[in-house]
């Protein structure tokens, strides 16, 4: 599995997926794939990603506690909110409830992350439009970037300026990802697969951007 297609498949457990969807997603051959590369980048990158952390990947959860898990990614206001949306996070270091301090949709971030998939083609579902900053959609950019550096007819020039805009891309985008963890896991309801996939995602991105410096 390439390591864009790793990042897509990383972002399936942050979306409303149907039963059949999940069900397809967490064959074992499908899911061990997307450890594998994620194992990978871990590897070459010598980064670190906590032992308890990768056990806990092993085992995905079941379609009812996704579907739980999902129905509290969808909801937003209150205080149980799983919403994974960068704007509710942002400059918020001593917070764990993204309620607090009057946290907002729509920071700068979205707008953002509004202006580069327009910028790349990339439609935002219409159940996304309130937050183009959505850890999924983010996920998804991350993804495209990395597929524009193997374009083989681009020039060496613009592979170079692909290079380093999915470079910059992954080293800054994601480090709101250590406050949604932390908040993740004061959250009674939520399966320790969620907040242990947040902590991989904050990792292999970090990795990724280690090895296009």
């Amino acid at each position: 599995m390439d390591k864009a297609t790793m990042l897509l498949a990383l972002s399936v457990p942050f979306m409303d997926a149907d039963e059949d969807t999940w069900e397809t997603y967490c064959s074992s051959a499908a899911w061990y794939e997307v450890l594998d590369a994620l194992d990978g980048v871990v590897d070459t990158t010598r980064s670190e990603l906590n032992p308890d952390v990768r056990r806990t990947l092993d085992y995905l959860p079941c379609f009812a506690n996704h579907a739980a898990f999902a129905s509290l990614a969808f909801t937003g206001g209150l205080p149980t909110s799983a919403l994974p949306v960068e704007s509710l996070y942002v400059e918020r270091d001593a917070a764990i409830s993204p309620l607090d301090a009057g946290a907002s949709y729509l920071q700068q971030t979205a707008y953002y992350m509004r202006d580069i998939t327009k910028a790349l083609g990339i439609v935002i579902p219409d159940n996304y439009r309130s937050m183009p900053d959505h850890l999924a959609i983010e996920l998804t950019v991350g993804a495209v970037l990395l597929k524009s550096i193997d374009s083989p007819d681009a020039s060496p020039e613009d592979l170079q300026v692909c290079r380093e805009a999915a470079r910059d891309y992954l080293a800054n985008r994601f480090t709101w990802l250590d406050r949604y963890e932390r908040h993740l896991s004061a959250i009674s309801d939520v399966p320790a697969f969620y907040p242990a996939l947040v902590a991989a995602v904050r990792v292999v991105t970090q990795a990724l951007s280690v090895e296009l410096a």
